[in-house]
């Protein structure tokens, strides 16, 4: 009498086993590179916050300059000190 044994499910054989396995790995990488895509969006956003800082820290120098040289006029001067409540210029 010859024994039969009946494949019931993918992990009952080697090329079943296989395809699970390659699976599994296929939806790793896949929530890798999710996970990769939304650090760069987050970079992203970080470097536009970096140079948006930048540019308000380069206004603040030049207005500070020119009121330091005398530059800027009083209206201006007020509204440079309004614009830095705790700045010691006067």
């Amino acid at each position: 009498m010859a024994s039969v044994q009946r494949i019931h499910s993918a992990g009952d054989d080697a090329a079943g086993q296989l395809s699970n396995r390659l699976s599994f790995q296929t939806s790793g990488k896949n929530v890798s590179f999710r996970n990769i895509n939304e650090g760069l969006s987050m970079l992203e956003v970080a470097d536009a916050a970096i140079e948006e800082s930048t540019s308000i820290f380069q206004r603040v120098r030049e207005l500070a300059v020119r009121r330091s040289n005398g530059y800027l006029g009083q209206t201006e001067a007020t509204r440079f000190r309004w614009k830095l409540p705790h700045s010691k210029m006067s």
